[in-house]
């Protein structure tokens, strides 16, 4: 990337505080495991689990060397949905994902559940929800009603 020499009062040149470290919010792997880093320098081990409750991407996932981690220290596994991670307004808040519930038919959203966003008028074929329907016996769904707003 070039910066024009406009912009360029805009950037600070902070060398080797910026290069080399691994900075929160960041998912880096390293011997074959994947971590979040916490705030703090804290490392949080993510397993598959978490890496799909999360809705963490592979492809975000940085290999650093072991000199990027100096001096972190490790803290708990993240092997479920964690709200104060994927809370996407970060408000602060933390809304556990509670599964709705009638008769024998469980639905909540599925991991993959597509982020909020506007869509274009005319387009089509757009993922706007996916769920997960579990059923304790043979359960017939007769369809879903999604209503547009906006």
């Amino acid at each position: 990337m070039t910066v024009l020499d406009q912009f360029w009062p805009n950037y600070v040149n902070r060398g080797t505080d910026v290069n080399g470290l691994a900075h929160e919010g960041m998912l880096v792997s390293q011997n074959g495991s994947t971590y979040y880093v916490a705030a703090g320098n804290v490392l949080r081990l993510v397993t598959a689990t978490g890496m799909t409750a999360n809705r963490f991407k592979a492809a975000f996932v940085h290999a650093v060397p072991a000199s990027y981690l100096a001096g972190f220290t490790m803290g708990t596994t993240i092997d479920a949905l964690d709200t104060t991670i994927t809370n996407r307004v970060q408000d602060g808040a933390v809304n556990p994902v509670t599964p709705v519930t009638g008769g024998s038919l469980n639905v909540s959203l599925a991991a993959d559940n597509p982020a909020a966003t506007n869509i274009a008028d005319g387009s089509a074929y757009n993922s706007v929800l996916k769920l997960n329907l579990t059923a304790g016996s043979a359960t017939k769904v007769n369809g879903v009603t999604l209503t547009r707003t906006g």
